[in-house]
């Protein structure tokens, strides 16, 4: 899906990605290999919840179907295949997975409106921390509805096509309810926009958000063009810069202009709320060239020409792009996984799809529906498939259009129609027949069709279009020109930076940099030295560590604990058996693992449940009136839960982090004026497992442990509420 992170086997990505990284190219074999593998991880039992699923994440040690839009967004795959390739003995094979997937989302996840329901960070936008989804979209998303109505419409289409009448028309039904209840209750009649999602309690949610471009450009329209056409014009001014699609408008009290803004807030709260996600870009594309705007669109493409050839990894395209601009920089920065495979895919297929328009027929045919951009006057391109290879050459002014087609001998003969626009929705259709080893080369203008020369070739017609009509991509229907004037004023947005804006302002509570935390002195006196055994990272005695070979033996093994103090700081030393560092965080200098350092100031008021997912409460009085968790990062807090510090590890503290994998070795100072002066009655406790930071960064929780062990969760757990912490070291047992 990425690199250099996402390098397992991601369903929503692949199934995403797989039109532009095989389809348009005509490569089928992978794509049906890929369709193949992810169709027999199908989650196939009955009695569960996730029945019918596709998973969203395979590996060598867990199967997870933790997304709501992977199962219908695989359909779509599935059904785009068939239609570029016309393997309809695959379809077969295929339908009674469809059939599996549509009968679970109906017995677990549909409400009596026939809307898919979810949780918060099952869409794409799932990122999660400690206090749950920051991009919540629970429990009824607009996109994810209709995919849902994709899911059902292609399942009644597969089911006319196998004969199977009573799901056809079951499905059928059951689709035009879903249609006509996202009409009903999904629009926002004010706004002229859809609502992002309906909350549980039936809410809508009134964020502008681009999801909403995947309702639009539908074989059945659900609003109308004029509508549909207003939606996209907000969207584009609001959302769509020159380097991308936003997903989150900056009109937003939540809008994060920066994917990275440490030490203020950690990367996963701006991932869904503002910045660009890279392959947005394809589904505007595809609408701003069916709508007559190829220059526009091309703006957006050339600015990821740009990227691909001058900016980060040369030759490929970034997940993310910030916002705006920083302060004092003059284009925005890149982020994320450095290559990522929707970003290129969808880059690849906009050019096949969007601006050359080519679309697969019935048998032997081929069609193009040209959408080319001012600054492009020549494409040189072949099509591929398994038994025939189309040559084209096309060369454009603004008075006529050129084209040099021919079809290599051995391949099979096609019907090759192409459809030239002009800027005002007039334009020309002309279609032709091409013998292997044929070619045709022509010249169309408004005026008609020349012949120049042709080999193997049947010329069959020409047909004018006019500004008051022309052919829908993809779906050939006519629209009236007049809806257009809704487009006076199309432009793209235009970043801005709100002097307002929450998440760039300081926390309430007080914000720790590398040289406070990193303090030393040998001459500091020594409050507490203890030893604690190898080998006891057990748990309750039965636990194993999560699956992910990225977690070291050993890391959560506590061996040392030594707690020091000056006049000025308080200091920890935590030795372990061995520390993980996968290379994702360097300014961590470890990762993997989690601790809590609780301290007993006096035996009077104090608290006793660790909190942070650890289930961990302790015993024979021991009560804190501080801890301190240890993660991506330090937070400091009271026993009443108030947050009294934090360090958020920035770019620049690896030079010195708060961990060092090599010497297994953690250690931090801590100001005295946030906890006192320590002295020989205080007592302290510390709590290790494995660290959960959601896949995202900053303190995190500790990671869940269950009876069965999987990729990112321990096992060995005898009992739910037995705690999550795997080694301890307790001044009551010492």
């Amino acid at each position: 899906a990425g690199l250099p992170w996402f390098d397992n086997y991601w369903g929503r990505d692949s199934f995403i990605s797989l039109a532009g990284a095989t389809l348009v190219t005509g490569n089928f074999k992978d794509a049906k290999e890929i369709l193949k593998s992810f169709a027999a991880w199908q989650d196939t039992n009955p009695n569960s919840t996730n029945y019918g699923r596709i998973p969203n994440l395979v590996t060598k040690n867990s199967i997870s179907y933790n997304t709501a839009d992977g199962t219908p967004r695989f359909i779509s795959a599935l059904n785009e295949f068939v239609y570029y390739s016309g393997d309809t003995t695959f379809a077969r094979a295929m339908y009674p997975v469809v059939k599996r997937s549509i009968e679970g989302t109906i017995r677990y996840h549909m409400d009596s409106l026939g809307f898919l329901t979810h949780g918060d960070a099952e869409t794409w936008m799932d990122a999660v921390g400690p206090d749950g989804a920051w991009s919540p979209r629970g429990n009824r998303a607009n996109d994810i509805q209709m995919l849902w109505y994709d899911q059902l419409r292609i399942g009644a289409y597969f089911a006319f096509l196998f004969r199977d009448t009573i799901n056809q028309i079951h499905l059928s039904n059951l689709g035009e309810r879903v249609r006509k209840n996202f009409g009903d209750y999904f629009f926002n009649t004010k706004d002229t926009l859809l609502f992002d999602h309906i909350k549980s309690d039936g809410v809508p949610s009134t964020q502008l958000r681009p999801n909403q471009l995947f309702a639009l450009n539908r074989d059945n329209l659900i609003f109308g063009n004029h509508i549909e056409m207003k939606i996209f014009q907000t969207v584009t001014n609001e959302l769509v810069y020159q380097h991308g699609v936003a997903s989150l408008s900056q009109k937003d009290t939540n809008f994060h202009p920066f994917h990275h803004y440490e030490p203020f807030y950690v990367q996963d709260a701006a991932y869904h709320n503002g910045i660009v996600w890279t392959w947005l870009a394809g589904k505007w594309i595809d609408l701003a060239t069916k709508y007559l705007h190829p220059d526009l669109a091309f703006e957006v493409t050339e600015n990821m020409v740009n990227q691909i050839l001058d900016q980060g990894a040369i030759g490929t395209l970034a997940e993310l792009v910030d916002a705006a601009p920083r302060t004092g920089e003059e284009i925005p920065r890149l982020s994320g996984t450095y290559s990522q495979a929707w970003s290129l895919a969808e880059f690849i297929r906009n050019f096949y799809r969007s601006y050359l328009g080519i679309l697969p027929g019935e048998k032997n045919w081929m069609r193009l529906y040209l959408s080319l951009p001012s600054s492009i006057s020549t494409v040189d391109f072949a099509l591929n498939d398994d038994s025939t290879t189309i040559l084209f050459s096309l060369k454009k002014s603004n008075d006529n259009l050129k084209s040099s087609i021919s079809l290599t001998p051995g391949s099979e003969e096609r019907n090759i129609s192409i459809e030239w626009r002009n800027k005002d929705g007039s334009g020309r259709d002309t279609w032709f027949h091409l013998m292997p080893g044929g070619h045709i080369n022509l010249v169309i203008d408004r005026d008609g069709v020349e012949i120049k020369d042709s080999t193997n070739a049947i010329y069959y017609n020409s047909y004018e279009h006019h500004p008051s009509s022309f052919y829908n991509i993809p779906i050939n229907r006519k629209m009236e020109f007049e809806d257009y004037t809704v487009f006076d004023e199309l432009k793209l947005a235009k970043p801005f930076i709100s002097p307002d804006l929450k998440c760039l302002k300081p926390p309430s509570h007080r914000l720790l940099i590398n040289s406070e935390i990193k303090q030393t002195n040998p001459q500091s006196k020594i409050l507490y030295d203890v030893s604690d055994p190898e080998g006891d990272d057990k748990g309750t005695g039965t636990y194993i560590y999560p699956q992910n070979p990225n977690l070291k033996p050993g890391s959560l093994d506590i061996t040392h604990f030594t707690v020091l103090s000056d006049d000025k700081n308080i200091y920890f030393k935590l030795q372990f058996k061995n520390l993980s560092n996968p290379g994702w965080h360097p300014e961590y200098g470890f990762q993997l693992t989690y601790a809590a350092i609780a301290i007993e100031k006096d035996k009077k008021d104090g608290n006793i449940r660790a909190g942070m997912n650890s289930i961990y409460t302790f015993i024979n009085d021991f009560r804190f009136q501080n801890i301190i968790y240890v993660g991506g990062g330090l937070r400091i807090l009271n026993d009443t839960g108030k947050i009294l510090a934090e360090y958020i590890p920035a770019s620049g503290d690896e030079k010195n982090p708060l961990g060092n994998s090599s010497t297994k070795l953690i250690e931090f100072s801590i100001p005295l004026d946030l906890i006192g002066t320590p002295d020989n009655s205080w007592r302290y406790a510390v709590l290790v497992g494995a660290q959960d930071d959601h896949g995202g960064a900053g303190i995190g929780e500790f990671r869940s442990v269950e009876a069965e062990a999987k990729e990112w969760v321990g096992g060995g757990k005898r009992n739910q509420s037995d705690p999550n912490v795997y080694d301890v070291i307790l001044p009551y047992d010492k």
